[in-house]
C-alpha cells in the first residue's frame, strides 16, 4: 500500500481532465470476442445534437443489447442505456447536496496517512471549487482547475509544527484527525523516499523569515524540526522585492519551470513565508503510436466547440462507481498512475466532485473488473490554475489560525508579546498541468504566509487608587533593578 500513498494526488492531477464528458458501450463487430469492450469518450465525440452520433450510438446500444442476452448478470459492468444526455455545463448543486459520499466500504483498507491525504485532498478540492465558484472560476464555473491535496499538506505540515492548543487540533481536523507525530514521520518518509536520483516526483520546501520583523523571534526549535522532517531550507531575509524575486525563482527552478512565481507582493506584517514545491514528471509505460492521434472536437462546459488532438487508447480495467466510470493508464514509474473518472449518466461535474472522499475514492481506484477491456479517447490538455486557499481552510474548520483580530497560538514558532498577535494572513496555491501523448508534467506551489499585528482588542484592567497603596521609586541598572523608596498611603 505504501506505493498508492500518492495515488491521491496523482488523481487529483487527473480530475480537471475527466470533468464531462459521456460514456457508451462499443459497437462490438465480433459477438464471440473476449473480453468485452467499453467505449470512454470526450463529449467531444459524442454530442446529442449531432444525428451521426445518435445513429451511431443507436446501433451500439441494438448490438449491446443483444450480446447481454448470452452475457452471465456477474460480468455486467455497464448498465443498457438509452442514448445518454450529455451535460454541457457545470452547474453548481443545491447546497443540500452538497455532502461529501461516505456511506461506502472499500475492497481494501488503506493506513492513516493514506485516507488523511485522501481525504484532505478530496475536502479541499471541493471547498475551492465551491469557494470560487462565485467569482465565476473552477470547476463549478465551467472553467478548468486543478488542485495538489499533498502540496497544501506539506506547506500546513510545516506550519503545523509551529502551532499549540485549539489552533493546532482545528489544522490537524481539516487532515482527518491525523496526529502530529504521525503526519511529521510520513511526510518525513515520503521526502526520503522522492529524493533519489530516479525518482520522477521533486518535493521541496522552504522557508523565509522576514529580518525585518522585531514583533515576534522566531524559534530555532521550530525550524529544526522543519529541517529534519521536512528538509526545508530556511532564510532570514529582509521582505523586500528582492527577496521576493528570490522566492518566486527558487520555485520556477523546483518546478522546473511550470510555475515562474508563486508571490505577487508580501502581505501587511509578514513575519515568514513556508512554501512547498511538487513537481512530477513521467513519460507512459505504453507510448501512443502516431495512429493512435486523431483530431477531434471537444464540447465544453459553456457549450462552445473547442478543436483538439484526441489520444485513442484501451485499457484492461474497467473502474467505476456510484457516480463515475473510467480507466486508468500507467506512467513509466508504475508507482503512479493516470486517473480518468466520467460522470456517469445524469451525474453533473458537481456531483462528481461532491462524490470524493476518502472511501468513495478508494472504492473507486480498487473495484476494477478486469474482464472489460475499456477504449477510450481523451484529449491532449495543459493550463494554469491559481487559487486562495484562505477560505477554504477556514471552511474546513480552521478559523483561530487565520484570526487576524485575536490571532493564533503560533507559541511553538515564535516568541511574542502577549499583545503581539499571530496568524496566517493568507494561504495560497499555483498550479500547472501538461497532458500529451508523451506523458505527464504537473507542478504545485503552494505559500502559507504567516504575519504579525497588535490585537484589535487590547486586554485592558482599569485600576483606581482611591483606597491604602504601596509604592517605590525604583533604580534601574544593567544589573538589576532595584527600590530606592518604598512606602505606603493611608491618608491624604
Amino acid at each position: 500500500m505504501k506505493n498508492k500513498k500518492l495515488a491521491a494526488a496523482v488523481l487529483a492531477f487527473a480530475l480537471a481532465a475527466a470533468s464531462c464528458g459521456t460514456v457508451a458501450e462499443d459497437k462490438n463487430d465480433n459477438p464471440n470476442s473476449s473480453p468485452k469492450t467499453t467505449e470512454l469518450t470526450s463529449v467531444a465525440d459524442r454530442h446529442p445534437e449531432t444525428t451521426t452520433a445518435e445513429t451511431a450510438a443507436s446501433k451500439a446500444d441494438t448490438t449491446t443489447s443483444k450480446a447481454k442476452t448470452t452475457t452471465k448478470k456477474a460480468e455486467t459492468s455497464v448498465s443498457e442505456k438509452t442514448e445518454p444526455t450529455v451535460t454541457t455545463s457545470a452547474a453548481k448543486p443545491d447546497d443540500a447536496d452538497f455532502t461529501p459520499y461516505t456511506d461506502v466500504t472499500p475492497l481494501m483498507t488503506n493506513d492513516e496517512f493514506t485516507n488523511a491525504v485522501t481525504q484532505y485532498t478530496c475536502d479541499l478540492y471541493r471547498q475551492t471549487a465551491l469557494m470560487n465558484a462565485g467569482s465565476g472560476d473552477g470547476a463549478l464555473a465551467g472553467k478548468n482547475d486543478l488542485v495538489s491535496g499533498l502540496s497544501a499538506m506539506l506547506a500546513f505540515g510545516m506550519t503545523a509544527n509551529g502551532m499549540a492548543g485549539e489552533t493546532l487540533d482545528q489544522l490537524l481536523g481539516t487532515m482527518n484527525g491525523i496526529s502530529l507525530e504521525t503526519l511529521n514521520s510520513e511526510c518525513s518518509s515520503l521526502m526520503d523516499k522522492t529524493d533519489t536520483d530516479n525518482s520522477v516526483i521533486n518535493i521541496a520546501n522552504g522557508i523565509w523569515i522576514n529580518s525585518s520583523n522585531r514583533m515576534a523571534e522566531v524559534k530555532q526549535s521550530f525550524l529544526d524540526t522543519c529541517s529534519s522532517t521536512f528538509r526545508s531550507s530556511a532564510a532570514f531575509k529582509p521582505f523586500d522585492d528582492g527577496t521576493k524575486d528570490e522566492i518566486n525563482s527558487w520555485v520556477n527552478e523546483q518546478t522546473h519551470g511550470m510555475i515562474p512565481k508563486v508571490l505577487e507582493n508580501f502581505d501587511d506584517g509578514q513575519l515568514m513565508s513556508l512554501i512547498n514545491c511538487i513537481c512530477f514528471e513521467d513519460t507512459w509505460a505504453d507510448q501512443f503510436d502516431d495512429h493512435q492521434l486523431s483530431d477531434g472536437v471537444f464540447h465544453a462546459a459553456d457549450g462552445s466547440e473547442q478543436p483538439c488532438t484526441m489520444l485513442c487508447g484501451n485499457s484492461n480495467g474497467y473502474f467505476n462507481n456510484e457516480f463515475a466510470e473510467g480507466f486508468t493508464k500507467s506512467y513509466s514509474n508504475r508507482d503512479y498512475y493516470f486517473a480518468a473518472m466520467l460522470p456517469k449518466e445524469g451525474v453533473s461535474v458537481g456531483q462528481a466532485i461532491n462524490s470524493l472522499s476518502a472511501e468513495s475514492v478508494s472504492d473507486f481506484l480498487y473495484r476494477c473488473d478486469r474482464c472489460v477491456e475499456v477504449i477510450f479517447k481523451i484529449p491532449e490538455f495543459t493550463y494554469d490554475y491559481s487559487s486562495s486557499l484562505t477560505d477554504a481552510m477556514k471552511a474546513l474548520g480552521c478559523t483561530k489560525a487565520f484570526d487576524s483580530v485575536m490571532g493564533g497560538d503560533f507559541s511553538n514558532m515564535a516568541e511574542y508579546d502577549p499583545a503581539v498577535i499571530v496568524y496566517i494572513s493568507s494561504a495560497l496555491q499555483k498550479t500547472h498541468i501538461e497532458f500529451d501523448r508523451y506523458g505527464t508534467k504537473a507542478a504545485a506551489a503552494t505559500a502559507v504566509n504567516v504575519a504579525t499585528g497588535v490585537s484589535a482588542i487590547p486586554k485592558s484592567k482599569v485600576m483606581i487608587f482611591d483606597r491604602p497603596f504601596l509604592y517605590m521609586i525604583v533604580h534601574r541598572t544593567e544589573n538589576g533593578d532595584y527600590p530606592v523608596f518604598i512606602g505606603t498611603v493611608n491618608e491624604i
